[in-house]
């Protein structure tokens, strides 16, 4: 969700609703992790590792292997590259487009980021729905 308002305002608005939209994105993740057997740990997920589990070729649990067999190539790149996203995102987003306060402006690149942010988090989720819809079959 995010609009082309350059303020400082529409900035975090849109930077807010992308973080939003990606912490449930990784819950989603968590718990499809732990429905397989690949993770336990629902108190500290470990979203590097579920999705390194998720995308692995070798999968240790049986609803694993038969959810594994699902997943195109495409989807395993849709999955992997929200470690990237996260780490922008989280770690290095208002270091990389500075914002001028006094101003109140942002960079239009900013805005550009975080639209593309959202495409790649509502790929992934689309990837995570159907794997969902899957694990129901397995």
């Amino acid at each position: 969700m995010t609009n082309r308002n350059t303020s400082l305002d529409g900035l975090m608005q849109n930077y807010g609703w992308a973080v939003h939209d990606f912490q449930r994105l990784a819950n989603s993740i968590s718990l499809l992790a732990a429905s397989l057997d690949t993770s336990d740990d629902l108190d500290a997920p470990n979203f590097y590792t579920e999705i390194d589990l998720l995308t692995s070729p070798r999968q240790f649990s049986v609803s694993g292997q038969k959810i594994a067999g699902f997943m195109t190539d495409d989807d395993r790149l849709v999955l992997r590259k929200l470690k990237k996203i996260r780490d922008d995102l989280v770690y290095r987003f208002f270091l990389d487009y500075k914002v001028d306060v006094k101003r109140s402006v942002s960079p239009p690149e900013a805005v550009d980021k975080l639209t593309e942010v959202q495409v790649e988090i509502t790929q992934a989720q689309a990837v995570v729905d159907n794997l969902y819809q899957h694990l129901a079959s397995v």
